[in-house]
């Protein structure tokens, strides 16, 4: 994703994402990650949910499976 503002606002970071291939569920899904606590924040773009991995400790990944699941089911 892009950085922002500053010295370089179109200066692109690499990091690792995921998508989910959601259909017409995408909106519904995205909107209950949202809700949660701690909140899953994506991306919708063409019927998937772009999750950015940058921010995602690796002792948070579990904690972000399980939302996952939870709101896919």
């Amino acid at each position: 994703g892009l950085v922002g503002g500053g010295a370089l606002p179109q200066v692109s970071i690499r990091s690792p994402k995921i998508a989910l291939a959601l259909g017409k569920e995408v909106e519904r899904i995205s909107l209950s990650l949202r809700r949660r606590d701690p909140a899953v924040v994506g991306v919708i773009q063409d019927d998937h949910l772009l999750l950015d991995l940058r921010c995602i400790y690796p002792d948070e990944e579990a904690l972000l499976l399980q939302a996952i699941l939870e709101e896919c089911q």
